[in-house]
């Protein structure tokens, strides 16, 4: 029988759900509120520092929203929401509420409404902060148009400009078709008349004075014309249609890809000329016949004798036709058609109507400077212009030109006009405005791009303002810190002033595509914030965070914004978006998309292609941490974790699941994953149970993974957020009297400030701190006592706390020196408590007693007449003799409250392994193995116990503590040591569950382990 041993070397790689025998020696079966560690292995995890009661009230809902900032050493926040009390911001670097809240000013209360639309802000509510400004995102919210604020409805007004003058040359303007007749009483500088005055408006005079040629000249007797004309014609004031007359015709409507619209003329013959120019819009029903109608042009030139001068109908049928061209592009995603036909009897059957004429009108007014004339109506009109020398001495505009090189350089500011292009596309289009240098009333200036406006395709339709402003209260809100520079004392939630279109049309520069659609994530990519719907990808403009439109229509910037759709053969819903080496990668259920940009991401550049397909869960924000991204999948009733990267020189996108020798470990749904790159640490949590988080600890040299560990830490609250600042892990916890936040300080080698070990107690709090511990009294032996939940005590020190510290089933009291203290809670106020005995030591020194005020080793140095340490006391009426041989007095400073909480490491199946014939190990059923005994390597260390319970028999308990032992007395001294511990087995491998445990606040640290067993082998492996 002979005896060999098997080693462990390191307990640091956590846990495996695999085979015992698959099992790498590191394993274990579990491990909670048990650190892996590379630097220290198998440690205690570090214990959690109550900071502050937040006042989110007691068992805060699993749907609190969290958002951490960490802006620089002095301003490290974190902001929270939720339905009772909406939003709240507190400060990470202080250790009391009173510091800690900050204000938030409502400057705006839709930006208020904005997140209470939010009915589960934890999974509706996104947030990011950019340089000062947090974003906050409602997922639930679509985003709309603003139907109230538009572009100005184009202005009713005409220019008409003198480019050419010449003697003796003829000059005519037409309004409403009709040709604006000379009128001899009107005022004429050259008295000149053309030689047939009803077809010509003026003539300019003759050679003999050179003003005859004069632009302005013959402008000033333009206007002098039109003035006189206008004051006498008739216009068209009203149109009656009867109802349901008509017949013959489509109903008007349809839907967004075929619409059918109707528009009328009413023309008047008097004698030689035709009235004409009135007009508006009609409607018809189901049946073809008239439903409703609207007067929109009055025209000019009327004669109220109807009888002798009959007016006439003419009715045009516009068909405006959408198609989808199935790709986004820079002219926009829908193409639009007009089909028209012009409708005057047969085979339609014309409505009947009654129109009325009014005389002398006051429509059109008229404004001069220099060789510029501007006409003004109250309603649409018609105009073009001719000339004697041919056609280039006159210039008109109204409404649209053909080329900028038409419009004048002189014009009166803010006058507005389209230019056309090529009259066959629509994306070539674009508007401008004049802007005088000055910004006086006329002069000279330039055309600049401007919002546009709509006639729905045809001319008969008022030019109205379109939609160029997002309706501010369903786009993201924006949280601004107070002051903007220094230490942040507040924050001020508000809308955002989100830039307008200003230049374009809804051809030209639509809205971006998140319009009408919900925001599912946001973030920033390239000097760019970025949104994300279903389908899309959306940038603002670059370094313009509040702009998602062109600046101008006429060339395509590098910085302008950038939308860009998802093309590919499954339904991709896109989700997330984070940024990753360079790329920002996109994240659908089952695909996963990178967009690249080049150097400069702009909108010649950028390209969105799927890379893999991999199951994502639609419950978190996949986890960027140092070179890796990681996403959750589900697995049933269980959740795995994906280890995801790209190798640049290959472009090779792959990923590693890190939670298959844990397959079932982590129950669905995972609701957080946080992570730090400090610590090489993931975090996530499961919405079965808010008071464990699942750890991942991993460690890599070069390109080799050498520990992959999972553990849980357990909690005695319920855990409601967490997040990483450098190796700091902070937390939100919450039980039935208050909601709290903590910190955890994630690093190696933790120990105490004045003291070589650490005290782990979770949500601790220490007795020098008087923000939490108000008082702490001693009450002597003898004496009328302390009575203490309706008993009287005596030799116990009551402990009273504030601050929003109360007392818990659960917490305990360590002195520094490692000694432990029971609690006893108050039964009616839970911040009180008393332990037995004395917190501070009491001495006595030439016949005065003396207490420890301030703790310390005793020397000869420090004698109790020091009043730096000491004070005479009558607390006591005896006490042991001073000491000076370096005994660690402590003083009522000296103590720490907090939950214990107990660690727990079960170790694998110790099977001894053979080597098999192709190099391998494996366990033998061919061999009788009976473990004797185990041992732990300890260092550091002050407390565990290991607990063996082998099959069908009782556990056995085997405890170390140090070798000087702690104890009630206050100048004992713990000393954490290091060494080896020897505990006893006697039972076969699978018979045997070996469990190491500590449910003490003092230090354990374990770095390997061996078991002996004896060996009785029946055969020998073959190649062994």
């Amino acid at each position: 029988m002979p005896l060999l041993h098997t080693s462990i070397p390191n307990l640091a790689q956590g846990v495996s759900q695999q085979p015992d025998n698959l099992r790498y020696p590191g394993q274990c079966d579990e491990q909670i509120n048990a650190w892996s560690t590379v630097v220290e292995g198998l440690v205690k995890r570090p214990n959690s520092r109550f900071l502050y009661d937040t006042g989110l009230g007691a068992n805060i809902g699993t749907d609190l929203f969290s958002h951490y900032v960490d802006r620089d050493e002095q301003n490290k926040y974190l902001i929270t929401y939720d339905s009772t009390n909406k939003l709240r911001a507190f400060d990470l670097t202080q250790d009391n509420i009173a510091a800690a809240s900050l204000s938030v000013t409502i400057e705006d209360s839709a930006a208020s409404l904005y997140l209470t639309g939010a009915t589960n802000p934890v999974k509706d509510l996104r947030a990011l902060t950019i340089a000062d400004s947090t974003f906050i995102v409602n997922k639930k919210k679509t985003v709309a148009k603003n139907s109230t604020l538009k572009s100005k409805d184009l202005e009713k007004e005409a220019l008409i400009f003198v480019k050419l003058g010449d003697y003796e040359k003829t000059y005519d303007i037409f309004l409403d078709n009709q040709v604006i007749p000379f009128d001899s009483s009107a005022p004429n500088q050259s008295q000149n008349s053309p030689s047939n005055p009803s077809e010509h408006t003026y003539e300019s005079g003759d050679s003999n004075n050179g003003e005859h040629a004069d632009t302005e000249f013959i402008a000033q007797d333009l206007q002098a014309q039109i003035d006189a004309f206008v004051g006498s014609a008739g216009v068209l004031s009203g149109v009656t249609f009867t109802t349901g007359t008509g017949s013959g015709f489509a109903p008007s409507g349809g839907n967004f890809s075929r619409y059918v619209s109707y528009t009328y003329t009413v023309n008047q013959t008097i004698g030689s000329t035709v009235a004409s120019g009135a007009g508006g819009e009609i409607v018809f029903d189901a049946n073809g016949r008239v439903s409703s109608s609207t007067l929109t042009h009055k025209g000019t030139g009327y004669d109220s004798d109807t009888s002798t001068n009959p007016l006439s109908l003419v009715i045009k049928k516009i068909t405006t036709i959408q198609v989808d061209k199935g790709i986004r592009s820079i002219s926009g995603r829908y193409s639009t058609t007009y089909e028209t036909e012009v409708i005057t009897g047969a085979p339609y059957t014309l409505p009947t109507f009654t129109a009325t004429v009014s005389g002398s009108t006051t429509k059109f007014t008229t404004k001069r400077e220099d060789s510029v004339i501007k006409i003004i109506s109250d309603s649409d009109f018609q105009i073009k212009v001719s000339d004697g020398l041919g056609n280039q001495a006159l210039g008109v505009i109204y409404k649209e030109v053909d080329n900028i090189t038409d419009l004048p350089k002189e014009c009166f500011n803010l006058f507005r006009v389209k230019i056309i292009g090529d009259a066959d596309l629509d994306q070539d289009d674009y508007y401008v405005k004049f802007k005088t240098k000055d910004n006086e009333d006329f002069g000279e200036g330039s055309w600049v791009e401007d919002a546009g406006w709509t006639n729905e395709g045809t001319d008969k339709s008022e030019s109205l303002g379109i939609e160029t402003f997002f309706d501010q209260e369903t786009m993201p809100v924006r949280l601004v810190p107070t002051p903007a520079t220094g230490k942040i004392t507040g924050f001020t939630l508000k809308l955002i002033d989100w830039t307008p279109r200003g230049a374009g049309d809804d051809n030209t520069n639509p809205f971006p595509s998140f319009t009408g659609a919900t925001i599912n994530d946001i973030f920033f990519f390239k000097n760019r914030l970025g949104v994300l719907t279903n389908d899309a990808v959306v940038f603002s403009e670059a370094d313009e965070y509040f702009n998602f439109f062109r600046t101008t229509t006429q060339s395509l910037l590098d910085s302008a914004p950038i939308d860009v759709g998802i093309s590919h053969t499954k339904i991709s819903i896109l989700q997330h978006a984070q940024a990753f080496q360079e790329k920002l990668m996109l994240f659908s259920p089952k695909t996963q998309f990178v967009l690249r940009g080049g150097d400069l991401l702009t909108p010649k550049t950028v390209t969105i292609s799927p890379v893999t397909e991999y199951d994502v869960s639609e419950t978190i924000r996949p986890l960027a941490l140092s070179n890796y991204i990681y996403f959750n999948f589900k697995r049933n009733n269980f959740e795995g974790l994906l280890e995801y990267t790209v190798d640049n020189n290959t472009e090779t996108y792959r990923a590693a699941e890190i939670t298959e020798q844990i397959n079932k470990y982590i129950p669905t749904n995972i609701v957080r994953m946080e992570g730090s790159s400090a610590e090489n640490m993931v975090i996530v949590q499961s919405d079965s149970d808010y008071k464990k988080l699942y750890v991942y600890k991993y460690f890599w040299q070069g390109d080799e993974k050498i520990q992959s560990a999972w553990m849980t830490f357990s909690f005695a609250r319920n855990v409601r957020s967490f997040f990483f600042i450098e190796a700091t892990l902070y937390v939100i916890t919450t039980d039935d009297v208050g909601t709290y936040l903590e910190e955890i300080p994630m690093e190696n080698g933790l120990v105490e400030s004045d003291r070589e070990y650490a005290l782990l107690l979770d949500s601790r709090i220490s007795s020098s701190d008087s923000t939490y511990v108000s008082s702490v009294d001693y009450t002597r032996s003898g004496g009328s006592g302390l009575v203490f939940n309706g008993v009287t005590r005596f030799n116990v020190t009551k402990i009273t706390t504030t601050g929003g510290f109360v007392f818990r089933d659960g917490m305990a009291v360590y002195t520094k020196n490692g000694n432990r203290r029971a609690l006893t809670i108050s039964n009616s106020v839970n911040t009180e408590a008393i332990v037995d005995g004395q917190l501070a030591a009491y001495v006595s020194y030439e016949g005065t007693l003396y207490k420890c005020i301030q703790g310390h080793t005793s020397s000869s140095s420090i004698l109790p007449t020091n009043t730096a340490y000491w004070a005479v006391t009558s607390e006591v009426v005896s006490a042991a003799d001073w000491s000076d041989e370096s005994y660690n007095y402590l003083s009522e400073d000296d103590f720490f409250i907090g939950y214990e909480y107990d660690m727990l490491y079960r170790f694998s199946k110790q099977n001894l392994k053979q080597p098999t014939e192709r190099g391998g190990r494996s366990a033998s059923d061919y061999t009788f193995q009976t473990i004797r005994n185990g041992s732990l390597e300890y260092s550091e260390t002050g407390h565990f116990t290991v607990e063996v319970t082998p099959k069908f028999r009782d556990t056995y308990t085997y405890t170390y503590n140090p070798t000087l032992l702690a104890s009630v007395s206050t100048l004992s001294k713990f000393t954490p040591e290091t060494g080896f511990f020897k505990f006893a087995v006697q039972a076969q491998p699978n018979d045997a569950t070996i469990e190491v445990k500590s449910s003490s606040a003092l230090p354990c640290k374990l770095l390997a382990a061996e078991f002996e067993s004896t060996i009785i082998p029946r055969s020998r492996r073959y190649g062994s």
